[in-house]
């Protein structure tokens, strides 16, 4: 292929993708793929640069991704540190990166009328990157886990200077050459990338990516053309052989590993890993042993896969009568209701279904709720022979009270329901199973302990995990066959379906359900009474108090407190949404300051906030409002994620279809956004509904028993037991609860 020049391809597409590629291959050897796509609300961008952990220097394991994290921090031409996470967020996209063991990957996405600063802003990544000094140590600091100590300590003992190394790696291995860009956007190609993505050891996939500019837009069949006729070359060509005997000389170099781990090792090995310290022996496998081994296998009866009883054979789109932009409720009866939403938008033979059992004798006790989750986990095992067959014909499933996929798969899962029984061996394999989950929390972080404590307080009948280990080891096979079919007496079936089905289809998937379930000779199941229909109920914190929770860790905005204020690795601030009651998130984990100090800083960030809410200009206030609102617009990429949003709304029962509040932010005025901040959200704030969950880590145990000597302060109550304050606690109403309210 010639530099600079376009190679006339023909590139292949779905008859329902009205985007235009296009290939190219600048003078300085990057190769981009553009896409034009005239309908997106968004522009994006992603540079893949073939270098990964696997080129980390020999005393610097990690140097890799510690570089990809500097990348982000500033540039000559744009020298503010976090600016370009600044405006990528201001103007109603996201970034991220990551890296793999022989690549690294930079992407974001853009409001479209912003995409041409944005793209400046991030080529500056691979351009002039500033990489201080200064904010090479906090970065260093900010990473953490372990990276102290492997990019600053053992280094340093060594002679070696990190920074230098750091800038020697970006200099020897971030070259043109050895990158590849995809832009997408509704132009010619800002960027183009292609290469071996989301690979396992049975599969992977080969990825190309182009992202266009306004022009572009113009260039649509130049641009499809030239990628598909590269596509169509290669298959003119056909295999060739002297790749063939490469990838042959390769393969047979390959040496197969076997991981063994286990708690029994403890004390028989005879290595310890640097990083985490996790102790392990390495042992030679001969030939002859894995022959021997072979022998002595069990006969299993091995086989080939039999042919695939839900490959489809009916790829027509079905056609939809009126456009339905939300989800209706199709079909209602004493055991079910369906809502329905055909697929207007992504033209794709592909259906979604959720199926919710509303059971309530599932969640009754601490051993209803560890049996139910057994018996879930046994039917995803007795159903794991269809499973391999339903993955490659493109179908999806999972049981948690929950099923997706098409007709036939559902009828599979709903008759293993309905001819379920507890075998005893399958039932211990899982009870240890259950058993290691339940003990294995205890070694969560402790930012996971947190969420799961917080959740606890707030969520009405909910148990502890203690109470579920407690009652495992009294559990037998006998019990579960007791329980499940009381379980299972008495339910009632949320269901959604939505994607290329028609109303008589989707009405007759849930009639055949309704069938086997409640109108058999001998009926599994009986309408709920209307008593029994489940509620979500939210604890109700009092206005002006903030509460607090201490424990102590089981195990033996973002750039301001990770990178600035060093507080640790994970910071987080996020909305937070339990059973339609919303709030306002920080979660931060840190190895450098103990819970009650990272309180303070959360509190001096918030007055931070405060002064520049107070000092904002009209003029930005009105760009983060427009932001905001074109982030609110943005369409579903596909029919899961349009499904998954639905559907929460349909768990929760708010059914607030339509969450986009546009008009109201339209309306919005920059004194009623501090009137609320000033009543909700400030420190001291007067109808403010505060809780702290503070778990102390192995670092800070010192600091948990001084912390419990300290008086509270003024307005706040300290939560020593967790079920008598939920006791004292007045409830939120439930938005789900019954269906004798909805109407047709």
């Amino acid at each position: 292929m010639a530099v600079g020049k376009e190679d006339v391809v023909e590139i292949l597409k779905p008859r329902t993708d009205n985007r235009e590629y296009r290939r190219i291959v600048l003078d300085n050897f990057l190769e981009a793929l553009l896409i034009s796509d005239p309908d997106t609300d968004k522009c994006a961008a992603s540079m893949d640069v073939r270098i990964g952990s696997f080129c980390d220097p020999d005393g610097l394991e990690g140097l890799a991704h510690f570089l990809e994290h500097m990348l982000f921090y500033a540039s000559e031409k744009y020298p503010l540190e976090d600016s370009y996470s600044k405006y990528i967020t201001e103007h109603g996209g996201s970034t991220n990166a990551f890296t793999s063991s022989e690549h690294t990957n930079y992407y974001f996405d853009v409001n479209v009328d912003c995409f041409e600063e944005a793209l400046d802003r991030f080529a500056q990544f691979f351009i002039k990157p500033l990489m201080s000094a200064d904010a090479t140590t906090r970065e260093i600091k900010a990473v953490d886990s372990g990276n102290w100590d492997t990019l600053e300590v053992k280094p340093k003992a060594r002679g070696m200077d990190t920074r230098h190394e750091l800038l020697k790696l970006y200099e020897e291995n971030y070259s043109s050459n050895l990158m590849h860009l995809v832009v997408y956007a509704k132009g010619w190609a800002t960027s183009l990338s292609a290469g071996e993505s989301d690979w396992t050891c049975e599969f992977s996939f080969f990825k190309v990516v182009i992202d266009l500019t306004d022009a572009g837009h113009e260039h649509v069949e130049d641009i499809v053309g030239l990628v598909f006729k590269y596509v169509h070359l290669l298959q003119q060509s056909g295999p060739c052989k002297w790749i063939f005997d490469e990838s042959r000389a390769l393969g047979g170099a390959c040496l197969c590993r076997i991981f063994w781990e286990s708690t029994k090792f403890e004390g028989h090995t005879d290595k310890t890993e640097p990083w985490y310290g996790t102790a392990y022996s390495v042992e030679k496998i001969t030939g002859s042993i894995i022959q021997q081994w072979m022998k002595s296998a069990p006969d299993e009866h091995l086989h080939l896969p039999a042919p695939n009883v839900f490959i489809p054979t009916d790829l027509s789109l079905r056609n939809v009568l009126e456009k339905v932009e939300f989800p209706l409720l199709l079909r209602k009866s004493s055991y079910s209701r369906l809502w329905y939403k055909p697929d207007t938008r992504f033209s794709t033979p592909k259906a979604y279904v959720k199926i919710d059992f509303n059971c309530p004798y599932a969640g009754k006790s601490p051993e209803a709720e560890v049996l139910t989750d057994m018996f879930t986990r046994l039917l995803m095992d007795y159903l794991n022979e269809y499973a391999y067959y339903a993955q490659v014909a493109g179908l999806y499933y999972a049981i948690s009270h929950t099923g997706d996929g098409f007709q036939d798969l559902v009828e599979t899962v709903i008759e293993k329901i309905a001819k379920f029984e507890v075998k005893p061996e399958r039932f211990a394999v899982i009870k240890e199973m259950v058993a290691k989950d339940y003990q294995n929390f205890k070694f969560q972080q402790p930012y996971q302990q947190a969420m799961y404590y917080c959740s606890l307080i707030l969520a009405d009948q909910t148990w502890p995990w203690n109470d579920g280990l407690e009652a495992l080891p009294h559990l037998q096979a006998d019990n579960l066959s007791q329980f499940f079919p009381l379980m299972l007496s008495r339910t009632f079936l949320e269901c959604y379906i939505s994607g290329n089905m028609e109303p008589n289809e989707a009405e007759s998937m849930i009639q055949h359900i309704e069938d086997v379930l409640f109108k058999g000779p001998q009926p599994i199941s009986q309408a709920l009474f209307p008593s029994q229909h489940l509620t979500n109920r939210v604890i109700k914190l009092e206005r002006g108090i903030s509460y607090f929770y201490p424990a102590e860790g089981l195990n033996p905005t973002f750039h301001q407190l990770r990178s600035v204020e060093q507080l640790g690795y994970i910071t987080v601030l996020m909305q937070r949404n339990d059973s339609g009651i919303r709030g306002v998130q920080f979660i931060i984990q840190s190895t450098a300051k103990g819970p009650r100090n990272i309180g303070l800083r959360v509190e001096a960030f918030l007055k931070m906030f405060e002064s520049k809410l107070y000092e904002m200009s009209d003029d930005e206030f009105k760009s983060n409002v427009t932001a905001l609102i074109d982030m609110k617009l943005e369409k579903h990429k596909n029919l899961r994620e349009e499904s998954a949003f639905y559907w929460r709304e349909i768990s929760d029962g708010t059914l607030k279809f339509d969450r986009r509040h546009v008009a109201a932010l339209k309306q919005l005025t920059q004194k009623e956004l501090i009137d609320f901040f000033d009543e909700y959200v400030k420190v001291g704030a007067p109808r403010k509904k505060a809780l702290s969950i503070q778990v102390y880590g192995s670092l800070h145990n010192s600091e948990y028993k001084t912390d419990q000597t300290e008086p509270n302060e003024p307005n706040s109550v300290r939560i020593d037991d967790i079920f008598s304050f939920r006791r004292s606690r007045p409830l939120y109403g439930s938005f789900k609860g019954g269906f004798a309210h909805m109407k047709l």
